[in-house]
């Protein structure tokens, strides 16, 4: 997946921590007074005798009690007693320290608070772990809405419960902070996107349900020109390319929401997220199709495969017919849609676009 860091966060990845045991080990040695039992090494020189178990210091979103490192070893000066790897995020203001107490053999890593409230830290616990560590770092920026969309994570049904999470996990801060933007339409993002698919012949979601790293993907019936006579073949696409463009709800640079406050110029979505909006033409008052334009799902519903895998050029106000692939449809259907250069005031919801008539092809 893409970096996950966020501009206010950095991430730490520590590798090992030998050069801070030489150090506090070789002062905490000599400036403790009782360092347990030393050994004779038979050159004349003696050191303690430390136990040695490696115990794992793993990402963990929920409040962790402070792990502790025992070691039971002959050490020889400057000789590194054990090492560990440390992956977690640290805040502005905060530290992340680590506490070496030779005379018991231990050293203690003190983490620094996670930012996450027990439903935000239980929502990160129920997500796929491939999204963990990017949720856990996303959830703080939202304030007093983290414990809304970490809720939508928790209720979410078993089948789209990564949809919502990635969702939760990728949308920007200002966003979810919109007053506009209701938690529960992460939600209804994922289930239009199974509603259709099954309303579709030419792609099928493909579940993992490898338990605790569940996932998706979707695969697309094509036609291979290259066999003889040309045959159809499913072509799956990787898992990165199903979330970021199947499944993340922004298409262009439209307001993530499905509400109007009564005042919209450019972002009227008419009381409808854009996939219900564009499918079902649901607004009696708001009719994209008044006017002969056709219906988003009358042209893709009939498809079989999504395209022929080779280079065409279709000419614009071509007629439809039930052997178009998706994409032929697609294509189609937006040149018909929006046939006209934008107009003024400028739309950038979708549904707007639709209803007027004027914008970018690229834009719907």
């Amino acid at each position: 997946m893409q970096d996950i860091l966020n501009t206010d966060l950095w991430e730490v990845e520590m590798n090992s921590i030998r050069t801070a045991l030489f150090i506090l080990l070789f002062f905490s040695v000599l400036l403790a007074g009782q360092p347990g039992e030393w050994t004779n090494l038979g050159d004349g020189s003696t050191a303690p005798v430390l136990e040695v178990q490696s115990v794992e210091a793993p990402f963990r979103p929920a409040p962790r009690p402070r792990p502790s490192h025992v070691f039971e070893k002959v050490l020889t000066p400057m000789e590194a007693a054990d090492t560990t790897d440390i992956r977690v995020a640290i805040r502005p203001g905060q530290a992340l320290t680590v506490e070496i107490d030779p005379s018991v053999g231990r050293f203690f890593i003190n983490y620094p608070d996670d930012g996450l409230s027990p439903i935000c830290s239980l929502a990160v616990s129920a997500s796929p772990e491939w999204i963990r560590e990017r949720l856990a770092l996303q959830l703080p920026h939202f304030g007093a809405k983290a414990d809304s969309m970490a809720q939508e994570i928790i209720d979410a049904p078993p089948d789209i419960v990564d949809e919502v999470a990635f969702v939760v996990a990728t949308l920007a801060p200002e966003a979810v902070l919109d007053d506009r933007f209701d938690a529960e339409l992460v939600t209804e993002n994922a289930e239009w996107i199974y509603r259709l698919a099954d309303s579709l012949a030419y792609v099928e979601l493909v579940e993992d349900a490898t338990p605790g790293n569940e996932r998706t993907t979707a695969r697309y019936r094509c036609v291979d020109l290259s066999s003889v006579p040309p045959d159809t073949v499913w072509m799956e696409i990787p898992h990165e390319a199903y979330y970021w463009w199947v499944v993340h709800p922004v298409l262009t640079d439209e307001a993530v929401k499905k509400r109007d406050d009564g005042t919209e110029t450019q972002q009227c979505t008419y009381g409808y997220f854009w996939r219900e909006y564009l499918w079902t033409d649901p607004h009696p008052g708001f009719p994209y199709t008044a006017g002969g334009y056709p219906l988003l799902a009358d042209y893709m519903k009939p498809c079989r495969f999504l395209w022929l895998r080779r280079d065409t050029m279709f000419t614009g106000m071509r007629t439809r017919t039930d052997d178009d692939g998706a994409l032929n449809a697609l294509g189609n259907w937006t040149f018909r849609v929006v046939p006209n250069p934008p107009v003024s005031p400028r739309g950038i919801q979708p549904n707007q676009i639709a209803f007027n008539h004027g914008g970018n092809c690229g834009e719907i």
